[in-house]
């Protein structure tokens, strides 16, 4: 077996595409036994080892063998399963005799191959052009007539068997009428389809020396094969309704003759042909309903959804399922302004003919650029071509949604920091105001109460936009009761096109007013697409209230929910708008806001918890731990439990002793059981919910023991070392937790607003502004209030050009002469702090003494000074290099130079 695999090893170094193994027979072997029915024994352990070793080695070379003649029944089927072509006929040489004996077996073993897709049956070599004999005879050419060399193609050819060559193919001469007989034969684009393509082949007819085949072709037309083996011609007939041919009733047929490549004509009922002795015709046969005059085009895309800034690849098939052949074929794309597309490697978008069912496949890349809209793109194929002097042109297109280069995580905001991050739009003014320790949102422009103001206000986050999301916020109508003019509302913008239109503009929008009024609307008219009426927002007996909306936007899906309430009031499908940005906007009167959530694909709704094991505790309904994960296109691959030293305990996926799992409204939702954290002891937990796109969402669990700690009802204090001001180089900030009374249990700390995570030490490394947010918790279960600390990282140097108004003295007359410089510097992160003249030097000896430089003030920003016109003394360009060098805030440093050359005579 290692012998086998290492020659199959080196085949595929060779790369060779198919080995023929020979005598498989035993017929002549004394070493086996004859089957005790006759039938011949043939090597079945060597078929076996040859097929496994192929296997071994990984290779997919075929493998053609000869297991002998006058198998039958299962036999066949089991070498078939082993091997990828079977011979089942003797050698086959230039005579009508051999080629006439191939009828037999290949009515016989086709049926074993029909029922084994990628198995074929072997009827030999094609004994075509020149020759040679197993003796030392000299080379001849073939002694086939040309309509037994048609006969010995067509039967190939519609029986599947592989094309294989006997003559010798570089002895084919084009110029040779013999041999370009020849060529045509084994070139016929359409014939060799007859090959390819055609399944289920079969003989039908067999009589009186007029055998007759047929295969199926893809489209429902048949494949239909005529053979005389008479010696003199006849006629030959068939009819378009016998059953063992198939075709679909029709008027007419076309039928197409293969070898001729033209069409014979329409008929109806039957067709008859007059083929000569030892001859035959091969036919397609296409109900008249089925063809067309012209191509098709069919255009194959990727996924609906592309991204901007990447490539796409995009495969277009051109396929002739006219009655002609065409010409002058062009293929081309049509797309959105900034988009392009080629031809990938290898590839040609111009074919000059393009046969009746022949097919040109055609990949393209398609650059998109990170610019792109995201609306529905259209991306058109166009196809021109000629038939005999007339221009056709057909298009086909698909739809393209593009997603940004990068799309945003979810967004929370409780205007804790003030309004930041936010574009504003519209008359209005937005303020933040604390009520009772608590920041929100306030429209105040408006006169409260009063219908003279009547302005429109909106604000969006500042550069992000969503595609699938669920937008929640909590609103407030401060206003006085007016319950009845409806032009006082709230409005919730999402998948909105431009950040700075106004709010009907390219929106899904969902405006409340304050008498109850819920719509969710689109675009420009403000197109309904689904009302609900709520109690009224303000009346004038009942104070205003803070009320919980929220909008799950999955694909075309669009469900609102008011107040917390488990089913949608309005549930809808529209796919107008596809991404896009979102915010709040209000009219006519004052709006409070607050926690404003986006909500995506594998986001946390709590990013962390904590559970007490004080026994006293057990009953206490708010000592649970509950983890909700968003779930629009995401699957949940596994769960894992990772202590604070990272070892990791596997979860599951099925509901059992550790969690129950809770699904509603595209959130799933893991509960722990009291078994799993009991079993836990107080320190800090990752619980990881693995994501089906190789993701994960991670909840920061604190297990914490109030029974083994005394009253404690102060917080943790957390202090850190972060550095004040600019810094040019990688920041590590230590935080240290202290607890007077406790132990602290576990420090967390946030970084620009992402997840949580749990440790007391930071690395900042990017460049930027940095907003570090920490917290500690004590085993008492008291949280200390967030502290937050900015890290100001900036590693570039700024920018620094000087310009002298001087580059060269002539005469030089040994005189001073002032130069003034222009210096110009900027930095964009941490602005700069100063520019100093740091040194000028001359590079050689000056001819004449005296002082070479004058006035120069260095450690200043001094501009302007004397430079002595005076020549080297060795006789080379005496060079002066001013030198500047510029700080900024962070202490990174840039120097620049420019020069002054004095010549030693006007030719330099």
């Amino acid at each position: 077996m290692a012998y086998y695999v290492s020659l199959f090893q080196l085949w595929e170094e060779w790369g060779i595409d198919l080995i023929k193994i020979d005598d498989l027979s035993d017929s002549y072997s004394t070493k086996y036994t004859v089957y005790p029915d006759g039938t011949p024994p043939y090597r079945q352990a060597d078929i076996e080892g040859y097929a496994k070793a192929r296997e071994i080695a990984g290779s997919d070379i075929v493998i053609n063998g000869s297991p002998g003649r006058g198998l039958t029944g299962e036999r066949v089927d089991k070498i078939l399963g082993q091997l990828d072509t079977m011979r089942v006929s003797a050698d086959v040489w230039d005579s009508w005799a051999d080629v006439n004996k191939l009828f037999t077996p290949a009515k016989e073993y086709v049926k074993y191959a029909n029922t084994k897709p990628g198995k074929y049956i072997d009827l030999d070599m094609l004994p075509f052009g020149t020759l040679k004999d197993k003796t030392n005879n000299p080379y001849r050419a073939s002694r086939l007539t040309k309509d037994e060399m048609i006969t010995s193609m067509t039967l190939h050819l519609i029986a599947r068997s592989p094309i294989i060559m006997g003559g010798v193919l570089y002895k084919l001469d084009p110029n040779n009428a013999a041999d370009k007989f020849t060529l045509d034969l084994l070139t016929n684009k359409e014939a060799i389809a007859v090959n390819q393509k055609g399944t289920n082949p079969r003989s039908f007819y067999d009589a009186d020396n007029i055998t007759k085949w047929v295969s199926d072709a893809a489209d429902g037309s048949k494949y239909v094969a005529l053979f005389n083996r008479n010696g003199s011609a006849a006629n030959i007939s068939f009819d378009f309704a016998d059953p063992s041919i198939g075709l679909a009733a029709a008027e007419t047929y076309n039928v197409r003759d293969l070898w001729a490549q033209e069409y014979a004509g329409s008929f109806t009922g039957s067709y008859t042909v007059n083929v000569p002795g030892h001859g035959a015709a091969l036919y397609k046969i296409v109900p008249a309903s089925n063809a067309e005059a012209v191509p098709t085009v069919n255009i194959s895309t990727p996924d609906t959804i592309v991204h901007a800034g990447e490539s796409e690849t995009i495969t277009t098939t051109v396929t002739n399922n006219g009655l002609k052949d065409v010409t002058q074929v062009e293929v081309s794309l049509e797309l959105p302004a900034g988009w392009s597309a080629a031809p990938a490697a290898g590839n040609s978008n111009t074919i000059a003919s393009l046969a009746v069912a022949q097919s040109h496949t055609i990949e393209w890349k398609i650059e998109i650029p990170e610019t792109a809209s995201v609306t529905d793109n259209s991306v058109s194929t166009k196809v021109t071509f000629n038939d005999n002097g007339t221009a056709y042109t057909k298009r086909t297109s698909t739809q393209m949604t593009v997603i940004p280069a990068s799309i945003p995580e979810g967004f929370f905001e409780d205007f804790s920091n003030g309004k930041v991050g936010w574009t504003d739009a519209g008359a209005g003014t937005w303020t933040v105001a604390d009520e009772n320790g608590n920041n929100v949102l306030k429209q105040t422009a408006s006169t409260a109460g009063t219908s003279t103001t009547r302005s429109e206000y909106r604000t969006t986050v500042t550069g992000k936009t969503w595609l699938d999301a669920i937008y929640e916020v909590d609103v407030r109508y401060d206003g006085a009761s007016r319950n009845n003019d409806l032009t006082n509302w709230f409005t919730l913008m999402f998948r909105k096109s431009e950040q700075d239109n106004t709010f009907r503009q390219d929106t899904y929008f969902l405006y409340w007013r304050i008498n109850g009024q819920l719509t969710l609307a689109k675009g420009p008219s403000g197109t309904t697409l689904g009302t609900y009426q709520t109690p009224a927002l303000s009346t004038a007996t009942a104070a205003s209230a803070w009320h919980h909306l929220k909008i799950a936007n999955v694909g075309n899906r669009i469900k609102v929910y008011v107040d917390n309430a488990p089913s949608p009031v309005i549930d809808v499908e529209d796919s107008t708008f596809k991404l896009g940005f979102a915010g709040v906007g209000s009219n006519a009167s004052a709006w409070s806001f607050d926690n404003f959530v986006v909500r995506v694909d594998g986001d946390l709704v709590q990013t962390s918890g904590t559970y007490d094991l004080n026994a006293e505790k057990a009953s206490d309904p708010d000592n649970k731990i509950e983890i909700p994960v968003v779930l629009f296109n995401n699957t949940v691959w596994n769960t894992y439990l990772i202590d604070s030293k990272g070892n990791q305990r596997e979860l599951g996926l099925n509901d059992g002793d550790d969690y129950e799992k809770e699904t509603s409204n595209y959130a799933t939702t893991y509960k722990l059981t009291k078994n799993l954290l009991n079993s836990l002891e107080a320190g800090t937990y990752t619980f990881q919910i693995a994501l089906s796109d190789g993701s994960h969402a991670d909840y920061a669990l604190t297990i914490v023991d109030t029974t083994i700690v005394n009253v404690d009802y102060t917080a943790p204090v957390t202090t850190d070392d972060a550095p004040q001001g600019w810094v040019n180089g990688d920041v590590t900030v230590n935080l240290t937790a202290v607890d007077s009374e406790s132990v602290v249990a576990a420090t967390y700390y946030s970084l620009n607003g992402g997840a949580p995570h749990a440790g007391q030490t930071v690395s900042i490394a990017e460049e930027g502004i940095h907003q570090l947010v920490y917290w500690s918790v004590d085993q008492a279960g008291n949280v200390e209030d967030k502290k937050s600390v900015s890290v100001q990282v900036d590693k570039t140097g700024p920018s620094l050009q000087v310009v002298l108004d001087k580059t060269g003295f002539w005469p030089a007359n040994n005189k001073p002469v002032s130069v003034t410089a222009a210096v110009y510097s900027e930095d964009d992160l941490s602005q700069l702090n100063r520019i100093e003249l740091t040194s000028i030097t001359a590079s050689e000896e000056a001819a004449q003494a005296g002082p070479l430089i004058q006035n120069a003030d260095y450690g200043t920003l001094d501009t302007a000074f004397m430079l002595l016109a005076s020549k080297a003394k060795d006789g080379s360009i005496l060079i002066y290099t001013i030198s500047y060098t510029a700080y900024d805030q962070a202490g990174n440093k840039t120097v620049r130079s420019a020069v002054v050359k004095v010549p030693h005579d006007q030719s330099e």
